[in-house]
């Protein structure tokens, strides 16, 4: 990594943003895949049962492998957002929020390439 010069990373980290990102809508219209995107699993779940949080939490803890993600995921978000946040200050990077809701709405695999992204430039 050391090798990339430093004028490579923006475009390099704009390609992690359109994977975070992008690769919903490539599987549904390039690959015609409906099942490997993690909004194409969540719109069906608010579809038939609404914003039903209780319902939620109970198929997201259903065994200990999907526990096992789900914390994971929430712990790795929640340091992810301190640390952002924090180094956002620091560095004056502007438009944190952005990285907020990004996590929010789509997840990790879209918030920390787009700070990235934002750290550089």
């Amino acid at each position: 990594l050391q090798r990339i010069p430093s004028n490579t990373w923006p475009n390099l980290i704009f390609v992690f943003i359109f994977l975070g990102f992008g690769y919903e809508k490539f599987m549904v219209m390039f690959l015609r895949c409906r099942d490997d995107s993690s909004l194409l699993f969540f719109v069906p779940f608010l579809l038939e049962h609404g914003l039903d949080v209780p319902l939620l939490f109970e198929f997201l803890f259903a065994n200990s492998v999907s526990q096992f993600f789900a914390v994971d995921l929430v712990i790795s978000s929640l340091i992810f957002l301190f640390w952002s946040y924090r180094d956002s200050r620091h560095k004056n990077v502007t438009g944190w929020w952005m990285v907020l809701i990004a996590n929010c709405c789509v997840g990790l695999s879209l918030a920390l390439p787009l700070y990235l992204y934002k750290r550089e430039n």
